[in-house]
């Protein structure tokens, strides 16, 4: 994929590793596998050549072509807009005499010379998006479908949008901004006021389309743009919050499904500033918020620790069980053993006489991984093997290649090889649930399993097929990705290459 810029150099951007971009996560359209070069800018002679073929004529006046060429600055979009500036015009050398001195200014006297009801509609389009779908500008402008489209075909003929061949949304018509660019500038000329309702319009007709687990991340961003924009206004609008609030808290919870803490901890956090102190979802958002911190940065104690003494005070033994199973695991982690166990036993004594459920699973599994840690091994099987059919009975994968890990690694560690079964069917079921976190252990125990049995091959082509998962995701945790990088550069070293 290619983006150009408005000044110099062009950034081209394609698939590399990811912690590449940590110190500009913007680069490369937020992507987390992009890698953002930078080419050199248009030499004078490129540019008058570039400028040319696209008028399709041999030259311009000197001082006309030296001004545009200065103008330029050796960026390849602004020869590109220039030339659509001249087609729309007529004339060159009108069009280098009123010549904006940035590509936004050409850009946006593109735009003023637009018929109103053609520049309303593109920009009710920008608020949408890059890409975006004739329906919402539709339903954002109370435009007619048949007339909508004769507004698209004239502004795609203009060079301003293109058809997408296929549709993200069933049953829409689908379209994308020639370049970001475009979209930007024709959002900008929207009045700050009427921004705020424009956001709200297309959260609106996102929710309609009924699939918010899949719309979970766009319709949290127009939910929550609205909102900054009506308190940067000074506006209240109660309604709005309550509305955005259940859309923030999808959207963490679909990103926490991809994997993708940073995003997670974002609209979590932002679900907690709608939410009331006394809603009775808080604490639960609260841990959600503090699983997404310990992920994403290690961090998130304070919010765990909250969400259980709330979710203590409120009597709900599951939950709280589950908010100190996670303390726990962060104080292990953090190195306060001692401590850890402390908030360990408390959830066992929260669900010793409740039913099997997930909280009771997750319980025995994070006792068992502890004793791990320590190197009892029979310990950790037999709790492993006692949270086993509880884990199969609810049907929890996730669970179940975590239940399988613990196994298959304490097998192997008392000296039983057929713990690689275990351990190659803990990476085959997290693999198809698309439990990332999970993955990455199963994979790691797998390969020192099968180093520590002197399976160097088998181990080699582990490490090669953990890299591939990881990078083919794009996500989990910067460490675990990290470590991945550390297994890579060891191979690599052992086998002397």
């Amino acid at each position: 994929m290619v983006e150009w810029t408005s000044g110099v150099p062009l950034l081209v951007v394609c698939t590399a590793r990811p912690e590449l971009l940590a110190r500009r996560p913007g680069w490369g359209g937020g992507k987390t596998n992009a890698l953002t070069l930078a080419l050199s800018p248009l030499s004078d002679d490129e540019t008058t050549r570039l400028v040319h073929a696209l008028l399709e004529q041999a030259v311009l006046p000197a001082d006309l072509q030296q001004t545009l060429v200065e103008r330029a600055g050796g960026n390849p979009l602004y020869a590109e807009e220039f030339a659509r500036l001249v087609a729309e015009q007529g004339s060159a050398v009108d069009a280098v005499r009123s010549l904006p001195e940035t590509v936004q200014g050409i850009i946006a006297a593109r735009l003023d010379a637009l018929p109103s009801e053609e520049k309303a509609f593109l920009q009710d389009a920008a608020v949408v998006g890059r890409v975006f779908w004739l329906g919402a500008v539709c339903r954002m402008g109370s435009v007619a479908r048949a007339e909508a489209e004769q507004r698209l075909h004239a502004l795609e003929r203009k060079d301003f949008v293109r058809r997408a061949r296929r549709a993200s949304v069933e049953g829409e018509t689908e379209y994308a901004f020639r370049h970001i660019l475009l979209r930007d500038v024709a959002y900008s000329q929207i009045p700050r006021a009427e921004r705020a309702e424009k956001h709200r319009f297309a959260a609106e007709w996102i929710a309609s389309l009924g699939r918010p687990d899949d719309h979970a991340e766009m319709l949290a961003h127009h939910y929550l743009t609205a909102l900054e924009l009506n308190r940067a206004a000074g506006k209240d609008d109660p309604a709005l919050a309550e509305r955005a609030l259940p859309a923030l808290r999808r959207a963490g919870d679909r990103a926490m499904a991809l994997a993708a803490y940073e995003q997670a901890v974002r609209f979590y956090a932002s679900a907690l500033e709608l939410s009331p102190s006394d809603d009775p979802e808080r604490p639960h958002l609260l841990f959600r918020r503090g699983q997404a911190s310990y992920s994403a940065e290690g961090s998130g104690l304070d919010q765990l620790t909250e969400a259980l003494e709330a979710l203590r005070a409120s009597g709900d033994d599951e939950g709280a069980a589950e908010a100190a199973t996670a303390v726990g695991k962060l104080l292990w982690y953090r190195g306060e053993r001692d401590r850890a166990l402390v908030y360990v036993d408390e959830a066992d004594e929260l669900l010793s006489t409740r039913p099997p459920s997930p909280a009771k699973a997750n319980a025995l599994l994070r006792r068992s991984a502890f004793h791990l840690v320590t190197g009892e091994f029979p310990e950790t099987l037999a709790l492993a093997r006692e949270a086993l059919p509880i884990v199969e009975g609810l049907g929890l994968d996730a669970l179940r290649a975590r239940v399988l890990n613990l196994i298959g690694w304490s097998r192997v560690g008392i000296g039983d090889p057929e713990g690689l079964r275990d351990l190659e069917k803990s990476v085959e079921i997290a693999q198809a649930a698309n439990e990332f976190e999970h993955l990455h252990s199963s994979f790691e125990n797998l390969r020192a399993s099968q180093f520590a049995l002197g399976q160097l091959a088998e181990a080699s082509a582990t490490v090669r097929r953990h890299s591939e998962s990881t990078e083919s995701a794009g996500r989990g945790k910067l460490a675990d990705r990290r470590w991945v990088e550390v297994l890579r550069a060891a191979e690599a070293f052992r086998q002397g290459s």
